[in-house]
Protein backbone atom coordinates (compact mmCIF):
# COMPACT_ATOMS: atom_id res chain seq x y z
CA UNK A 1 0.00 0.00 0.00
CA UNK A 2 0.62 3.31 -0.37
CA UNK A 3 2.05 5.90 2.82
CA UNK A 4 -1.63 7.13 3.29
CA UNK A 5 -3.20 3.60 3.05
CA UNK A 6 0.28 1.87 5.24
CA UNK A 7 -0.51 4.62 7.59
CA UNK A 8 -3.96 3.84 7.74
CA UNK A 9 -3.60 0.07 7.66
CA UNK A 10 -1.34 0.47 10.58
CA UNK A 11 -3.55 1.76 12.60
CA UNK A 12 -6.56 -0.58 12.06
CA UNK A 13 -4.24 -3.59 12.67
CA UNK A 14 -3.44 -2.28 16.55
CA UNK A 15 -4.92 -3.93 19.47
CA UNK A 16 -8.55 -1.76 19.62
CA UNK A 17 -8.40 -0.21 15.66
CA UNK A 18 -11.22 -2.75 14.20
CA UNK A 19 -14.42 -1.58 14.43
CA UNK A 20 -15.57 -4.82 16.11
CA UNK A 21 -18.29 -5.74 18.40
CA UNK A 22 -16.57 -7.33 21.73
CA UNK A 23 -17.69 -10.89 20.77
CA UNK A 24 -16.36 -9.90 17.48
CA UNK A 25 -12.79 -8.67 18.41
CA UNK A 26 -12.91 -12.18 20.13
CA UNK A 27 -13.90 -14.11 17.14
CA UNK A 28 -11.61 -12.25 14.37
CA UNK A 29 -8.31 -12.47 16.19
CA UNK A 30 -7.08 -15.63 15.28
CA UNK A 31 -7.58 -14.23 11.97
CA UNK A 32 -3.93 -12.91 12.48
CA UNK A 33 -2.25 -9.12 11.01
CA UNK A 34 -1.83 -11.17 7.08
CA UNK A 35 -5.65 -12.14 7.03
CA UNK A 36 -6.54 -8.73 8.65
CA UNK A 37 -4.16 -7.27 6.01
CA UNK A 38 -5.64 -9.16 3.26
CA UNK A 39 -9.15 -7.93 3.53
CA UNK A 40 -8.39 -4.88 3.67
CA UNK A 41 -6.34 -5.47 0.06
CA UNK A 42 -9.16 -7.45 -1.35
CA UNK A 43 -11.92 -4.06 -0.43
CA UNK A 44 -9.53 -1.62 -1.45
CA UNK A 45 -9.04 -0.30 2.15
CA UNK A 46 -12.39 0.37 2.89
CA UNK A 47 -12.60 -0.80 6.30
CA UNK A 48 -16.12 -1.41 6.62
CA UNK A 49 -16.21 -3.76 4.10
CA UNK A 50 -13.07 -5.47 5.19
CA UNK A 51 -15.03 -5.97 8.37
CA UNK A 52 -17.40 -8.05 6.51
CA UNK A 53 -15.19 -10.40 4.63
CA UNK A 54 -13.48 -11.21 7.90
CA UNK A 55 -16.29 -11.74 9.76
CA UNK A 56 -18.30 -14.00 7.30
CA UNK A 57 -14.90 -15.95 6.68
CA UNK A 58 -14.20 -16.68 10.22
CA UNK A 59 -18.16 -17.58 9.87
CA UNK A 60 -18.07 -20.09 7.57
CA UNK A 61 -15.13 -21.90 8.57
CA UNK A 62 -16.66 -21.85 11.64
CA UNK A 63 -19.98 -23.42 10.94
CA UNK A 64 -18.27 -25.50 8.39
CA UNK A 65 -16.11 -27.33 11.17
CA UNK A 66 -13.03 -26.24 8.93
CA UNK A 67 -9.41 -25.23 9.82
CA UNK A 68 -8.74 -21.32 8.93
CA UNK A 69 -5.70 -22.26 6.80
CA UNK A 70 -5.55 -25.42 5.03
CA UNK A 71 -2.05 -27.16 4.41
CA UNK A 72 -0.87 -28.95 1.36
CA UNK A 73 -0.79 -32.41 3.48
CA UNK A 74 -4.00 -32.06 4.51
CA UNK A 75 -5.84 -31.71 1.47
CA UNK A 76 -2.96 -33.86 -0.87
CA UNK A 77 -4.97 -36.85 -1.92
CA UNK A 78 -7.49 -34.48 -3.67
CA UNK A 79 -4.65 -31.79 -4.87
CA UNK A 80 -2.96 -35.15 -6.60
CA UNK A 81 -6.05 -35.61 -8.75
CA UNK A 82 -6.22 -32.45 -10.31
CA UNK A 83 -9.43 -31.50 -9.70
CA UNK A 84 -8.30 -27.95 -8.46
CA UNK A 85 -4.77 -26.37 -9.70
CA UNK A 86 -2.88 -22.89 -10.02
CA UNK A 87 -1.40 -21.88 -13.42
CA UNK A 88 2.11 -21.51 -12.95
CA UNK A 89 1.66 -17.45 -13.99
CA UNK A 90 -0.57 -14.65 -14.44
CA UNK A 91 -2.92 -14.01 -16.71
CA UNK A 92 -2.60 -10.58 -18.92
CA UNK A 93 -3.67 -8.69 -16.39
CA UNK A 94 -1.69 -9.94 -13.32
CA UNK A 95 -4.76 -11.79 -11.81
CA UNK A 96 -3.66 -15.30 -10.79
CA UNK A 97 -5.72 -18.66 -12.55
CA UNK A 98 -7.32 -21.53 -10.39
CA UNK A 99 -7.92 -24.28 -12.98
CA UNK A 100 -10.57 -26.17 -11.89
CA UNK A 101 -12.01 -29.85 -13.82
CA UNK A 102 -14.85 -31.35 -12.25
CA UNK A 103 -14.62 -35.00 -14.07
CA UNK A 104 -11.79 -35.54 -11.73
CA UNK A 105 -14.34 -35.21 -8.43
CA UNK A 106 -14.61 -39.15 -7.38
CA UNK A 107 -16.24 -39.56 -4.33
CA UNK A 108 -14.75 -43.02 -4.22
CA UNK A 109 -11.01 -41.10 -3.65
CA UNK A 110 -12.82 -39.19 -1.03
CA UNK A 111 -15.71 -37.17 0.09
CA UNK A 112 -16.79 -34.32 -1.46
CA UNK A 113 -16.10 -31.69 1.04
CA UNK A 114 -12.15 -32.82 0.77
CA UNK A 115 -12.52 -32.10 -2.64
CA UNK A 116 -13.92 -28.71 -1.87
CA UNK A 117 -11.45 -27.95 0.80
CA UNK A 118 -8.89 -28.82 -1.68
CA UNK A 119 -10.02 -25.44 -4.14
CA UNK A 120 -10.20 -23.55 -1.18
CA UNK A 121 -6.32 -24.48 -0.90
CA UNK A 122 -5.55 -23.30 -4.48
CA UNK A 123 -7.20 -19.58 -3.98
CA UNK A 124 -5.55 -19.47 -0.40
CA UNK A 125 -2.07 -20.21 -2.37
CA UNK A 126 -3.00 -17.57 -5.00
CA UNK A 127 -3.48 -15.19 -2.39
CA UNK A 128 -0.24 -15.51 -0.59
CA UNK A 129 0.78 -12.61 -3.27
CA UNK A 130 -0.05 -9.25 -1.99
CA UNK A 131 -0.82 -8.46 -6.23
CA UNK A 132 -3.25 -11.19 -6.29
CA UNK A 133 -5.39 -9.70 -3.52
CA UNK A 134 -5.28 -6.39 -4.94
CA UNK A 135 -5.80 -7.51 -8.36
CA UNK A 136 -8.15 -10.82 -7.74
CA UNK A 137 -8.19 -14.42 -9.50
CA UNK A 138 -9.87 -15.87 -12.08
CA UNK A 139 -11.15 -19.22 -12.53
CA UNK A 140 -11.34 -21.66 -15.58
CA UNK A 141 -13.81 -24.58 -15.86
CA UNK A 142 -12.95 -27.43 -18.05
CA UNK A 143 -16.18 -29.23 -18.56
CA UNK A 144 -14.99 -32.05 -20.46
CA UNK A 145 -16.76 -35.33 -19.38
CA UNK A 146 -19.49 -33.44 -17.19
CA UNK A 147 -22.49 -33.37 -17.51
CA UNK A 148 -25.87 -33.41 -15.71
CA UNK A 149 -25.48 -37.36 -14.05
CA UNK A 150 -22.12 -35.61 -12.18
CA UNK A 151 -24.52 -33.48 -10.07
CA UNK A 152 -25.25 -36.91 -8.34
CA UNK A 153 -21.80 -36.74 -6.55
CA UNK A 154 -23.66 -34.29 -4.47
CA UNK A 155 -25.82 -33.97 -1.59
CA UNK A 156 -27.40 -30.74 -1.25
CA UNK A 157 -24.93 -29.82 1.76
CA UNK A 158 -22.40 -30.42 -0.87
CA UNK A 159 -23.76 -28.11 -3.36
CA UNK A 160 -24.51 -25.00 -0.91
CA UNK A 161 -21.37 -24.93 0.76
CA UNK A 162 -19.34 -25.31 -2.91
CA UNK A 163 -21.70 -21.78 -3.69
CA UNK A 164 -20.94 -20.52 0.01
CA UNK A 165 -16.82 -21.31 0.23
CA UNK A 166 -15.44 -18.84 -2.30
CA UNK A 167 -17.57 -15.97 -1.57
CA UNK A 168 -16.93 -16.30 2.10
CA UNK A 169 -13.28 -15.98 1.33
CA UNK A 170 -11.25 -12.67 1.35
CA UNK A 171 -10.54 -12.65 -2.46
CA UNK A 172 -12.39 -11.10 -5.67
CA UNK A 173 -12.95 -13.59 -8.35
CA UNK A 174 -12.97 -11.25 -11.59
CA UNK A 175 -13.90 -13.62 -14.14
CA UNK A 176 -14.86 -17.23 -15.05
CA UNK A 177 -14.11 -19.01 -18.26
CA UNK A 178 -16.32 -22.41 -18.96
CA UNK A 179 -14.28 -24.29 -21.63
CA UNK A 180 -15.63 -27.16 -23.60
CA UNK A 181 -19.03 -26.62 -22.32
CA UNK A 182 -21.49 -29.15 -23.55
CA UNK A 183 -25.34 -28.97 -25.53
CA UNK A 184 -26.51 -29.92 -22.10
CA UNK A 185 -24.10 -28.07 -19.45
CA UNK A 186 -24.53 -24.88 -21.95
CA UNK A 187 -27.93 -24.87 -21.52
CA UNK A 188 -27.89 -25.41 -17.31
CA UNK A 189 -25.32 -23.10 -16.62
CA UNK A 190 -27.34 -20.65 -18.83
CA UNK A 191 -30.69 -20.86 -16.44
CA UNK A 192 -28.48 -20.67 -13.72
CA UNK A 193 -27.16 -17.24 -14.92
CA UNK A 194 -30.60 -16.03 -16.03
CA UNK A 195 -31.41 -16.05 -12.05
CA UNK A 196 -28.39 -13.80 -11.30
CA UNK A 197 -27.68 -9.79 -11.09
CA UNK A 198 -26.24 -8.45 -14.94
CA UNK A 199 -23.02 -7.54 -13.35
CA UNK A 200 -22.47 -11.71 -11.97
CA UNK A 201 -23.54 -12.80 -15.80
CA UNK A 202 -20.84 -10.32 -17.28
CA UNK A 203 -18.35 -12.01 -15.46
CA UNK A 204 -19.15 -15.27 -16.75
CA UNK A 205 -17.79 -16.65 -20.73
CA UNK A 206 -18.17 -19.16 -22.29
CA UNK A 207 -15.54 -20.17 -24.41
CA UNK A 208 -15.85 -21.31 -28.35
CA UNK A 209 -14.27 -24.14 -29.54
CA UNK A 210 -11.21 -22.46 -30.59
CA UNK A 211 -10.38 -20.69 -27.34
CA UNK A 212 -9.76 -17.08 -28.48
CA UNK A 213 -11.51 -15.79 -25.40
CA UNK A 214 -9.30 -17.84 -23.16
CA UNK A 215 -6.38 -17.17 -25.22
CA UNK A 216 -6.96 -13.40 -25.53
CA UNK A 217 -6.93 -13.52 -21.23
CA UNK A 218 -4.02 -16.33 -20.87
CA UNK A 219 -0.94 -16.77 -22.48
CA UNK A 220 -1.51 -19.86 -23.97
CA UNK A 221 2.42 -20.98 -22.93
CA UNK A 222 0.83 -21.16 -19.49
CA UNK A 223 -2.02 -23.71 -20.35
CA UNK A 224 -2.25 -27.07 -20.29
CA UNK A 225 -2.55 -29.22 -24.09
CA UNK A 226 -6.42 -29.59 -23.69
CA UNK A 227 -6.74 -25.33 -23.05
CA UNK A 228 -4.31 -25.21 -26.16
CA UNK A 229 -1.15 -24.90 -24.20
CA UNK A 230 1.73 -26.91 -23.75
CA UNK A 231 2.73 -30.58 -22.58
CA UNK A 232 4.52 -30.37 -18.55
CA UNK A 233 1.47 -28.94 -16.46
CA UNK A 234 0.63 -32.24 -15.09
CA UNK A 235 4.06 -32.83 -14.32
CA UNK A 236 4.47 -28.87 -12.88
CA UNK A 237 1.70 -29.27 -10.75
CA UNK A 238 2.54 -32.49 -9.07
CA UNK A 239 5.58 -30.75 -8.36
CA UNK A 240 4.86 -27.90 -7.21
CA UNK A 241 2.54 -29.41 -4.37
CA UNK A 242 5.35 -31.50 -3.14
CA UNK A 243 7.71 -28.12 -3.06
CA UNK A 244 4.65 -27.01 -0.58
CA UNK A 245 4.29 -30.40 1.36
CA UNK A 246 8.30 -29.61 2.15
CA UNK A 247 8.04 -25.99 2.82
CA UNK A 248 4.19 -26.05 4.73
CA UNK A 249 6.12 -28.62 6.80
CA UNK A 250 8.75 -27.03 7.88
CA UNK A 251 7.12 -23.79 8.63
CA UNK A 252 5.08 -26.60 10.45
CA UNK A 253 7.64 -27.43 12.69
CA UNK A 254 9.25 -24.45 13.05
CA UNK A 255 5.98 -22.83 14.65
CA UNK A 256 5.54 -25.46 16.87
CA UNK A 257 9.22 -25.22 18.19
CA UNK A 258 8.77 -21.99 18.70
CA UNK A 259 5.69 -21.82 20.29
CA UNK A 260 3.46 -19.40 17.56
CA UNK A 261 1.19 -22.47 15.93
CA UNK A 262 -1.80 -20.83 15.35
CA UNK A 263 -5.54 -22.03 15.09
CA UNK A 264 -5.28 -22.84 11.26
CA UNK A 265 -2.80 -24.92 11.92
CA UNK A 266 -3.54 -28.83 10.83
CA UNK A 267 -6.67 -30.01 9.70
CA UNK A 268 -7.16 -33.91 10.60
CA UNK A 269 -8.06 -36.73 7.76
CA UNK A 270 -11.75 -36.83 6.96
CA UNK A 271 -12.69 -39.58 9.07
CA UNK A 272 -11.07 -39.18 11.67
CA UNK A 273 -12.58 -35.47 11.38
CA UNK A 274 -16.23 -36.68 11.21
CA UNK A 275 -15.84 -39.22 14.56
CA UNK A 276 -14.51 -35.84 16.50
CA UNK A 277 -16.64 -33.20 14.47
CA UNK A 278 -18.98 -32.78 17.38
CA UNK A 279 -17.08 -32.85 20.22
CA UNK A 280 -14.41 -29.92 18.15
CA UNK A 281 -17.73 -27.93 17.29
CA UNK A 282 -18.58 -28.13 20.83
CA UNK A 283 -14.83 -26.50 21.95
CA UNK A 284 -15.45 -24.18 18.93
CA UNK A 285 -18.91 -22.61 20.26
CA UNK A 286 -17.48 -22.83 23.68
CA UNK A 287 -14.13 -20.89 22.85
CA UNK A 288 -15.78 -18.44 19.93
CA UNK A 289 -18.69 -16.41 21.41
CA UNK A 290 -21.43 -16.39 19.12
CA UNK A 291 -21.50 -13.84 16.26
CA UNK A 292 -24.38 -11.48 14.72
CA UNK A 293 -25.51 -12.86 11.76
CA UNK A 294 -25.04 -10.76 8.58
CA UNK A 295 -26.59 -11.09 5.43
CA UNK A 296 -24.17 -12.52 2.36
CA UNK A 297 -23.06 -10.93 -0.43
CA UNK A 298 -25.06 -12.04 -3.80
CA UNK A 299 -22.98 -14.99 -5.32
CA UNK A 300 -20.23 -14.15 -7.64
CA UNK A 301 -19.14 -15.25 -10.81
CA UNK A 302 -18.24 -19.01 -9.10
CA UNK A 303 -18.57 -22.55 -9.86
CA UNK A 304 -20.02 -24.59 -7.80
CA UNK A 305 -17.61 -27.30 -6.96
Amino acid sequence: AGGGEGNASAGLLRTGGWPFRTNEKDAVRHLGREMLLQCLRVRGWRVDQSVQVALRFMRFRRNADWSLYFRARDVLRPLRTGMASLLPGRDRMGRAVIYIKPRYLDPTVCPVEYFQQSACYCIQEANRDPVVQSKGVVIVVDTTGTGLMTLGNYTYEDLRRGALMFNCYPSRVRHTYIVHASGTMYASVRAILAMMRPVTRSKVTFVSENLSELHAAIDPSLLPPEMGGVDGYDEWWQKYVDERVTSEDREHREMAENGTLGTGAALPPPVERQRRRSAARSRSIERTPPLVDEPLMPLGPLPII
